[in-house]
């Protein structure tokens, strides 16, 4: 599971498939989205992208 946690408490809940590795890419990524809006999506998508692009060439492992 994975939890997105606002400044004004609110939290996001989502889900990812799960493999040993992921859950540290994810960790890894998780600080490019800080200080991102909330709903737009597509620049939280394009930092994950660009965060875990170099160890997850595939768009559909990066998810």
């Amino acid at each position: 599971m994975l939890q997105l946690v606002l400044d004004d408490g609110t939290v996001g809940l989502g889900e990812s498939p799960g493999r040993a590795a992921r859950p540290e890419r994810l960790d890894a990524a998780a600080n490019t989205v800080v200080g991102l809006d909330v709903f737009g999506t597509t620049a939280v998508a394009t930092a994950f992208d660009a965060a875990l692009l170099p160890t997850v060439p595939s768009s559909h492992e990066r998810g």
